[in-house]
């Protein structure tokens, strides 16, 4: 399961941050980490004291320009969010993420997505990820920081690990291996464009039915074969059309 999971920071600001998260991922045994548009030197003496030992870490991390890149191939991006009141849907707490993670790593690539000091992952980031993760801290002094939220939940990781438990089983076929999130981004921009053109949704008012939809579908878990049906589906639905609503 190790080798499965990164951790993925998102535009992290001070370099203590990153030190101390890549030392809090070692101490779990997690040695794989992605910085997305860091905000300051992922190398510097600060970050390197802070790591403590954990030098490994920040001499492999990759960095990437945005989040798509860091989770393409992922088949499982769980965003971690201290806005619960403004989720479309429940995010899980950190025992329940771990559990879906460990089974997700049998059969794919794993991201658990953190993000900005000051205001975290925004509503679009969240958006990109297949599951959100909520740790929850006391509501009159909620401020937990990067590298505490790594802790948490590689923590909880580690101790599903050592249980030795899973569920998962690989499948045989390839096109029965999940859908990538890249996969399952491009179903969800090809949904969005044919309910636009049959006038399912108005331009400017889909994003409430277009969260909704993606929600029901990635709880399905979908497959890589169920994903290009889907899009097959969707691909006949605008050939059908008339040829002025037709995607160029």
């Amino acid at each position: 399961m190790f080798e499965s999971v990164r951790i993925v920071l998102v535009a992290t600001s001070h370099p203590g941050n990153i030190g101390a998260a890549a030392r809090a991922m070692k101490t779990m045994g997690f040695t794989r980490l992605v910085l997305v548009q860091p905000q300051c030197d992922p190398l510097s003496s600060v970050a390197v004291t802070r790591a403590s030992g954990a030098h490994s870490v920040l001499d492999n991390a990759v960095i990437v320009p945005d989040l798509i890149s860091a989770i393409a191939d992922c088949t499982c991006a769980i965003g971690s969010s201290a806005r619960q009141r403004e989720a479309p849907w429940q995010a899980m707490p950190p025992a329940d993420s771990a559990r879906l993670a460990q089974q997700q790593a049998a059969q794919g690539e794993v991201a658990l997505v953190f993000g900005r000091e000051s205001s975290g992952l925004t509503r679009d980031e969240l958006d990109q990820c297949t599951h959100w993760v909520h740790v929850p801290t006391d509501p009159e002094y909620g401020s937990l920081n990067v590298a505490m939220a790594v802790q948490i939940l590689t923590y909880e990781l580690r101790m599903r690990a050592l249980t030795g438990s899973t569920t998962a089983v690989e499948p045989l076929d390839p096109r029965d291996q999940i859908a990538t999130s890249a996969q399952q981004a491009g179903l969800f921009r090809h949904l969005q464009d044919t309910l636009l053109q049959i006038g399912f949704v108005r331009p400017g008012h889909e994003r409430s039915t277009l969260h909704r939809l993606q929600h029901l579908i990635r709880r399905a878990v979908p497959v890589q074969r169920e994903v290009q049906m889907l899009r097959g589906i969707l691909s006949a639905v605008q050939r059908s059309l008339p040829s002025t609503q037709r995607p160029e």
